[in-house]
């Protein structure tokens, strides 16, 4: 049986997959959607194997999680660096 506190743990993997995809050139604009199939090939193979509903569930949980984990840290770097430019903060 798949532990679900296991999926902070994948969330973690997928985002460093992303990174080191982004170092390797990849244009960061494709990132989320990268990470979205890698979740959901995470939630194939590694969390529901036998149940498809679960398996995608648990993949766009991945998927999604590390996308707007990494948007959110993006975003954060800016306002830290002081780059404003093409943020929408109101």
């Amino acid at each position: 049986m798949f532990n679900y506190r296991d999926l902070g743990f994948m969330i973690g993997i997928v985002m460093a997959i992303a990174e080191l995809m982004k170092k390797k050139g990849i244009n960061t604009n494709y990132i989320p959607i990268v990470n979205l199939i890698i979740g959901l090939l995470m939630g194939f193979f590694y969390v529901a194997p036998s149940d498809p509903r679960e398996a995608i569930l648990s993949g766009l949980i991945i998927g999604l999680s590390s996308s707007g984990v990494y948007t959110s840290g993006k975003h954060t770097k800016h306002l830290f660096n002081g780059k404003k430019e093409g943020m929408d903060f109101k």
